[in-house]
Parts: C-alpha cells; structure tokens; sequence
C-alpha cells in the first residue's frame, strides 16, 4: 500500500527538458538578485554555468559570453539526447541568461567584453 495522499508521478526527461527550456519562460524566476550584473567567460566547464545559473535563478542578469562555434560545454550530453544539437544539460544551465558571441583574438571582442566587465559585479571565468 502506497503512503496516504501519495501519488504515482512519472516523468518523461524528453518532456520536461522542452518545458524547463521554453523560451516564453526564460525570465519567470524570482527577483532577489534584480541589480546584479554578471558575465560568465567560463569555457568547457559546468563548474561555470552552474554558477551562473544559480544567480541567474535569484534574479541577476546573466550575461554568457561563448567564442565563435559556441562553448564546448554545449555538446556534453548524458544519453547522447541533444535538442538543436546542444546537450540537455547545457540548455538546462543556460536558461534564464543571455548568450553573447565575442571572439576574443581579435581586438575588438576583448574592448567590448571589457566593457562588458567594467559595468559586471560578479565575472565568472575558467582557466584553461
């Protein structure tokens, strides 16, 4: 016998991976951070977009900065499952953010993340 009140859910990943990245819900999140800027430079590292994910859930406005062809990290995928050829665990971690594409050899792209960076409270990055 089952505990009282309790209820059988089953949910498909497929399925909740579409709902948890719709783009009509990217900004439906609490506020408490709502004046915090930050720019998260991390490359191939969960570690990074974990982070800024947290934040970007309290409210901070989270600004993702990826190289030309995109931060590695898009293709780390369990089960090989990917949507538009990015892994669910990135776009699970990059939701509530925006994504920017700097090419930072070049001398342009490092001015405007530097300027990016100089309005930030929070610069998130990873050594590679």
């Amino acid at each position: 016998m089952g505990r009282r009140g309790a209820s059988a859910v089953s949910v498909d990943w497929p399925d909740w991976a579409r709902a948890a990245t719709d783009p009509a819900r990217t900004f439906a999140r609490p506020e408490a951070l709502d004046d915090l800027l930050v720019i998260d430079c991390s490359q191939a590292s969960f570690a990074g977009l974990v982070a800024s994910s947290f934040l970007a859930e309290l409210g901070a406005e989270v600004i993702r900065v990826e190289p030309p062809g995109g931060d590695p990290a898009r293709h780390f995928t369990p089960f090989g499952l990917t949507r538009a050829e990015t892994g669910l665990g990135y776009l699970v971690e990059g939701r509530n953010k925006f994504h920017v594409t700097l090419n930072l050899e070049e001398a342009r792209g490092r001015e405007m993340l530097t300027r990016l960076a100089v309005r930030a409270d929070v610069l998130i990055e990873t050594f590679l």
